[in-house]
């Protein structure tokens, strides 16, 4: 297979710690990686840095936005102008917001960067995957703390640690849509877990982050630690699972959670 056809595997939030950790290893695989990200000079910085240390490497860096369908959709354009087809979109990018951000349509930040417009992305990407292509949703332990509000995605009961569960378990409820909506064409759908990280994300801007930095930090897992449930569901054909540190097991919704899965695929544009 020449290198102009051999197909993509697209990371966003590439520039973060996980998302950087992930793109390291696929391209140690040699695979042709897609960094999707927003800030595209730190993109180029990462690519530059992968091109050093992996002869070989082939990495494109596109523009991507996720606070904004448009955004979305402009990436998925110039995304076929590649003319490659997609073996893996791995969603990492993420943000938790210390305080309520909503934008022009009443959307909390954390709702639309982490789960309508990532859901938006699997759904404009998928026409482009081949058989036994994977998308790979990360999700986080706190989507069990809380349910899906009445009035999502405009709640208006902003707290930084709840909304951000929130918004990771309605992405959970929209992989367990996608992957049933997908399995026909033999596209992988899984969630990965990768536990609390040594990442950025972790600080919550508090009085107490200084003291958690000296007791937790040096406990939690590493970036790299953190991309090993990503890389093991890129690896798994089986879908509609989820994969943790711990293991893998199938992804089930709680029937409070089914009760909220039409009010969650409402919100996300088909196209």
């Amino acid at each position: 297979m020449s290198s102009s056809s051999h197909p993509l595997y697209i990371v966003t939030g590439a520039t973060g710690g996980i998302g950087g950790a992930v793109a390291e290893a696929l391209a140690c695989e040699g695979k042709t990686l897609v960094l999707a990200c927003r800030n595209v000079n730190a993109a180029e910085v990462l690519s530059n840095r992968l091109l050093c240390d992996v002869p070989g490497a082939e990495v494109f860096v596109l523009h991507l936005d996720l606070s904004s369908f448009d955004s979305v959709r402009c990436f998925v354009d110039n995304l076929k102008q590649l003319h490659r087809p997609v073996a893996a979109l791995v969603n990492v990018a993420g943000i938790m917001t210390r305080h309520s951000t909503l934008d022009d349509d009443g959307v909390e930040l954390d709702y639309r960067v982490n789960c309508l417009s990532t859901a938006l992305l699997a759904r404009l990407v998928a026409p482009m995957m081949l058989h036994r292509s994977h998308i790979v949703f990360t999700t986080s332990v706190t989507r069990k703390i809380w349910g899906i509000p009445k009035a999502f995605p405009r709640d208006g009961m902003f707290s930084q640690l709840a909304t951000y569960g929130r918004s990771k378990l309605a992405l959970t409820i929209f992989a367990y849509h996608l992957a049933g909506e997908l399995r026909h064409r033999g596209i992988c759908v899984a969630c990965a877990d990768p536990g609390v990280v040594d990442t950025a994300m972790i600080t919550m801007h508090r009085w107490f982050d200084r003291l958690a930095d000296i007791l937790f930090r040096p406990f939690i897992s590493t970036p790299r630690k953190g991309a090993e449930p990503l890389l093991r569901a890129l690896a798994d054909d089986t879908t509609c699972c989820i994969h943790t540190c711990r293991g893998v097991h199938m992804l089930t919704l709680r029937k409070s959670w089914k009760n909220h899965e039409a009010d969650v695929l409402a919100q996300i544009p088909m196209r």
